[in-house]
C-alpha cells in the first residue's frame, strides 16, 4: 500500500529539519573481550556476542545521535590509535555506567567509583565535497588514479583549485541539503539524475563515465564500489583534507576544549559563551548537546554535579 499524503507530508517536514544527507549512519568504536554463542531455539538459533563491551559499544553507537556526531570512539579504542589520529581526535564528553544492582542514588554518585568512559568523535563533513565539488568542477568527475603520472599531475590541480576555494558557509550545506531531501521526494527528478560508479582513490582504474555541467552537486559525490584495502595515506588524502577543512581553524579545538574545561569545572556560564561560540561558526552537534543540557538548569550546575554523565 502506498504512503497517504498526511504521512508523507509529514515525513517530508521532518527531513527538511535534518542537516545533513536523507540518510545518516551513527558509528561507535569500542574495544574489549566477548562472548560468541548461539541464542535461541532448536526452531532458530542466532550467533551473537554477550558482554559488557557489546552493551557499552551499543550506547556510543545509539548516543551518536544525541551528540550529532557521525563516530563516537571510547577511550579505550582512542588509545589503540597511532598517535597522529589522536591528536586529530576530540573528546567531547566523560560519562560513568550505573550498576546493574543499583536502580536510584541513596547519596550523591561518585563517578571515581564506578566505571567510567572518556567519549571522542573524529570530526568530518561529507557534504564538503559535494559542495567544493560543484563550485570547482573539474573537466571530469573521476578522481585520477595515483598510479598514473598524468592523472597525478591533473590531481594536483585538482587538489590546487579545492584549496583555493573559500570555505562555503554553513548556510549554503543546509540549503543544499534540504534541495538533495526534496528531490528525494521527486520522483521525475530522480529518474533524471545518473550515479555513475567510480572507484575509490587509489583503485587501479577510474570509470570514464561523466556528470554534464548541468547536474547537480548531489551527483558529484562517487562512492567506493567492491573490496577496498587500508592505507593509512588516506588519513593525508585530499579526501579527507576537505571533509575536515571546516575543523582545521585552531580556533575550534582551543574554543570547544576551553569550553568543555568551564563545563567540567562547573563553571557553565563561561562554558556557554564558548559553546556558542563553536556552534554558531561550525554547526557543532557537541556544543549544541551542552548547551541545550544546561539551558534546563538556567547554566547553573546541579548541587552533586561531578563534571561526569551518567550513560
Amino acid at each position: 500500500s502506498s504512503m497517504s499524503e498526511i504521512a508523507r507530508d509529514r515525513l517530508k517536514e521532518k527531513f527538511s529539519e535534518v542537516p545533513g544527507p536523507l540518510v545518516q549512519m551513527g558509528f561507535g568504536l569500542h574495544v574489549g573481550k566477548a562472548v560468541q554463542g548461539a541464542i535461541g531455539s532448536e526452531r532458530k538459533l542466532d550467533a551473537t556476542y554477550i558482554s559488557n563491551a557489546v552493551e557499552q559499544v551499543e550506547y556510543l553507537e545509539s548516543s551518536t545521535k544525541k551528540y550529532g556526531v557521525k563516530l563516537l570512539l571510547s577511550g579505550q579504542f582512542h588509545q589503540l590509535l597511532d598517535p597522529s589520529v589522536q591528536r586529530k581526535s576530540r573528546k567531547i564528553d566523560q560519562i560513568f555506567f550505573r550498576e546493574d544492582d543499583c536502580d536510584d542514588f541513596e547519596e550523591p554518585p561518585d563517578p571515581l567509583a564506578m566505571e567510567t568512559m572518556e567519549l571522542y568523535t573524529f570530526d568530518f563533513n561529507v557534504s564538503n565535497l559535494t559542495i567544493v565539488r560543484a563550485e570547482n568542477r573539474p573537466t571530469t568527475n573521476s578522481i585520477p588514479s595515483s598510479h598514473d603520472s598524468q592523472s597525478s599531475e591533473k590531481r594536483k590541480g585538482w587538489h590546487s583549485s579545492y584549496v583555493s576555494t573559500s570555505q562555503s558557509s554553513l548556510t549554503t550545506t543546509r540549503k543544499r541539503s534540504k534541495s538533495r531531501r526534496n528531490s528525494f521526494w521527486n520522483h521525475e527528478a530522480a529518474s533524471r539524475t545518473s550515479i555513475s560508479r567510480s572507484s575509490h582513490v587509489g583503485s587501479e582504474k577510474s570509470n570514464d563515465n561523466e556528470v554534464s555541467d548541468s547536474d547537480g552537486p548531489e551527483d558529484c559525490l562517487k562512492l567506493p564500489n567492491g573490496p577496498l584495502s587500508y592505507n593509512r595515506a588516506v588519513w593525508n588524502s585530499p579526501e579527507l583534507r576537505f571533509m575536515r577543512r571546516h575543523y582545521i581553524d585552531g580556533a575550534f579545538f582551543q574554543k570547544f576544549n576551553a569550553g568543555l574545561e568551564c563545563y567540567f569545572e562547573g563553571n557553565w556560564r563561561d562554558a556557554k559563551e564558548k559553546f556558542e561560540f563553536v556552534d554558531g561558526r561550525f554547526n557543532d552537534g557537541p556544543s549544541r548537546y551542552f548547551l541545550k543540557k544546561m539551558k534546563k538548569t538556567n547554566y547553573v550546575p546541579p548541587r552533586y554535579f561531578t563534571g561526569y554523565g551518567e550513560a
